[in-house]
């Protein structure tokens, strides 16, 4: 089991409750794969970026652009801890779903945060349970209950606010869309 203590961006207080709401699922564990991952802080944005709603208004602020590298410097740590750690099926779960709200909490990028958050999350599980796990219909589930996605991704109006003891109704999308497709 990852140590909470261990990681510094990637928070692990909602892990019981998580784990207690899990559904009952069957998988078998394989070996892990961890591809070589290179970025600098040039890769990262240089200006402030903002989520507009349909509506025109600024739905979210995300990581001032003089952090990100940083962030992502935690990030990654983080990311590596977690890699190297034998994890049950309910944490890889967990992690998945965590690093995959943490990066999009983060927006790294200028644009394709959301594609790399779920490419991250299928990658992840796929390197704790093996190939099979990027059939998991994850991105089909998170787009058949878009308003829900849209609202337990919500965790604060800017990245300084953002409350990770409210992402529970996230974190179980991801065993939901397992269960939803058996």
């Amino acid at each position: 089991m990852a140590k909470s203590n261990s990681l510094s961006l990637i928070n692990a207080a909602l892990l019981p409750e998580f784990v207690e709401q899990l559904p009952l699922i069957d998988w078998t564990e394989y070996a892990k794969n961890f591809p070589k991952i290179s970025f600098t802080s040039d890769s990262f944005r240089s200006k402030q970026e903002f989520i507009i709603n349909s509506q025109e208004q600024i739905e979210y602020v995300a990581a001032d652009a003089g952090i990100v590298a940083l962030e992502m410097e935690k990030f990654f740590k983080d990311l590596k801890v977690l890699v190297k750690t034998k994890l049950s099926f309910a944490e890889t779960l967990y992690y998945a779903a965590m690093l995959y709200l943490a990066l999009l909490k983060i927006h790294p990028f200028e644009d394709g945060n959301g594609r790399m958050a779920r490419l991250l999350e299928k990658w992840f599980l796929a390197s704790q349970l093996g190939p099979e796990a990027w059939n998991i219909p994850s991105e089909q589930f998170y787009y058949q209950n878009l308003s829900a996605y849209y609202r337990n991704v919500h965790l604060g109006f800017d990245y300084e606010t953002v409350d990770y003891q409210r992402s529970l109704p996230f974190l179980l999308m991801l065993p939901q869309a397992i269960q939803h497709q058996s």
